[in-house]
């Protein structure tokens, strides 16, 4: 059994991983992408389209509820820094087969976006535009100095944490808010899930 099929099993448990499994050999997620138009290749940046952010937020979600769930079950030593390392290479080589990503985040993010694109199909630059979002909301998170601040944010959003876990996240979101004078009303505003 792969390492992946027991990640995968040990997320969902044995029945539900049963149902979920698809044999990815041979697939690339470059095959279910629609070909971009001149419209779409002029965006930038979803941050300033909300009706795209729209389309493309089923994507955003399903990305960010896999890193949230691999960094919680899997690999809590993982950096935000090494994640964007991921999601850029995602990005540069989503032509590649599934399976020949080397880590298995990338082949569970990968698996879960090819899942979805089977019914809801996006285009290639739209895909990209998807990655860049999510490592833009990495980077925005860099100024609580913590090597870790989008995947505990991330691992927060999703209600993954305990309750024990998520106290313990907040007091030290608090600390710093104070250390540093900044005003407490923007946790909520922040942190919302």
């Amino acid at each position: 059994m792969s390492e992946i099929s027991n990640i995968i099993k040990k997320i969902m448990g044995e029945e539900k991983s049963k149902l979920n499994e698809i044999d990815f050999s041979g697939k690339c997620l470059a095959s279910l992408l629609e070909p971009d138009t001149l419209e779409i290749l002029q965006i930038d940046s979803l941050e300033d389209y909300e009706d795209e952010k729209y389309n493309c937020y089923p994507y955003i979600r399903n990305i960010e509820s896999t890193i949230a769930i691999y960094y919680y079950f899997t690999d809590r030593k993982i950096k935000d820094i090494e994640l964007i390392a991921l999601l850029e290479d995602i990005k540069c080589n989503y032509e590649k087969e599934i399976d020949s990503f080397e880590t298995v985040l990338q082949q569970l993010i990968l698996r879960d976006v090819y899942r979805y694109a089977v019914s809801q199909p996006i285009m290639h630059h739209e895909f990209k535009l998807v990655i860049d979002y999510i490592t833009m909301s990495i980077d925005n998170r860099s100024w609580l100095r913590d090597k870790q601040a989008y995947l505990k944010w991330i691992t927060y959003k999703e209600d993954l944490l305990s309750e024990e876990e998520e106290a313990k996240y907040f007091k030290k979101i608090e600390r710093f808010f104070k250390k540093y004078d900044i005003d407490m009303d923007l946790i909520d505003k922040l942190w919302m899930r």
